[in-house]
């Protein structure tokens, strides 16, 4: 940064304090004394602007300390070694780094020393594919993977000297099961052309996993239409399953959800790289004395025998139906299952 460059952030800090406390001359000098937060051939500027005569010199420097931060800051991004960040709820930073250009390692312990000064707890990277040789610049530097995505890798550095609060990558993978009935009180039933039900003969219900930011009910629906080309409607949400035996050391939610078809005649079109056949059947007569599963596996037999009415009607039962508000991201919807209605 050239030195007219920086005078002018100084007299834009000056005006912005004066405006703020009255006195320019009162300005002046706190931002003159606040010269420590300021890297040191800027601090040395700052320090040396000319006292003007009648200065009062009792404006209390920590009021200009915030300024002066920021100034820190837009003085490093301009000499091009701070990386550029968004800050978080919680005291924290996050950085893309896409597009850290130069030298990657010097602006990294740069940035660490600036964020440290600044107060700045937890730092997430954001790492994209294309720039996976930044991964072992940021891991050398104390900096831990914490989650990946197709197209990126993110890592976090916890910055004071105390056990660190981030939280942890994603702990749970959510699934669903559809028990679909229809005006006959038959439910639909499929064989699985994959998976480690597949070429046995087992009759189930249709089955997946719910996808980010998809409702739990959305997801019965899509996986049913998918599987079997039935278009179906969200009645409730019947029961789940946690457990924690689900793969790369997760544990696991399943829901099981009531649909009803959109219209009972519906051809039904199979998902063939997934499904190799389905049905419609009796739930209690067919399903539930299906060996060994479910019959021989309780805690699948209770799932499917939730679904069961008093009078063997499905889905006569209570259930958690859904409630829902505009979400906190634009386009989204915040879900609330509640048995208020059922």
């Amino acid at each position: 940064m050239h030195g007219y460059q920086f005078n002018t952030l100084i007299d834009f800090c000056t005006l912005t304090l004066a405006k703020k406390h009255t006195s320019m001359l009162r300005a002046r000098h706190a931002l003159r004394s606040s010269a420590a937060a300021l890297p040191r051939r800027f601090a040395r500027s700052a320090a040396a602007l000319p006292r003007q005569s009648g200065e009062d010199q009792s404006f209390p420097a920590a009021a200009a300390l915030p300024l002066a931060l920021a100034l820190a800051a837009t003085a490093a991004r301009c000499d091009g070694t701070e990386l550029e960040g968004r800050r978080d709820p919680y005291g924290g930073i996050v950085c893309d780094c896409a597009d850290a250009e130069g030298d990657f390692a010097a602006r990294l312990d740069a940035s660490l020393a600036a964020w440290r000064s600044a107060g700045v707890r937890g730092v997430w990277l954001r790492i994209p594919l294309a720039r996976a040789e930044l991964v072992p610049v940021a891991a050398s530097r104390g900096f831990q993977f914490h989650s990946a995505e197709p197209g990126h890798a993110l890592m976090t550095r916890w910055l004071p000297d105390t056990p660190s609060p981030l939280p942890p990558n994603a702990s749970h993978q959510v699934g669903v099961g559809s028990i679909v009935v229809n005006g006959r009180n038959e439910v639909l039933l499929v064989q699985e052309a994959v998976g480690p039900a597949a070429g046995k003969g087992i009759w189930k219900i249709p089955t997946g996993l719910v996808n980010a930011r998809e409702d739990v009910g959305a997801a019965a629906v899509r996986e049913t239409l998918e599987e079997t080309g039935l278009r179906c409607t969200f009645r409730k949400v019947l029961a789940f399953r946690h457990s924690h035996a689900a793969p790369q050391g997760k544990s696991d939610l399943f829901f099981t959800v009531l649909l009803a078809p959109v219209d009972d005649d519906q051809a039904l079109v199979l998902q063939e790289s997934e499904i190799a056949a389905a049905k419609w059947a009796s739930l209690a007569g067919d399903l539930l004395e299906q060996r060994p599963y479910p019959k021989d596996t309780p805690l699948w037999r209770l799932l499917y025998e939730l679904a069961l009415g008093p009078d063997g009607k499905v889905g006569d039962v209570p259930g958690l139906t859904r409630d829902a508000f505009p979400g906190r991201r634009k386009g989204t919807e915040d879900v609330v299952y509640s048995s208020r209605r059922a």
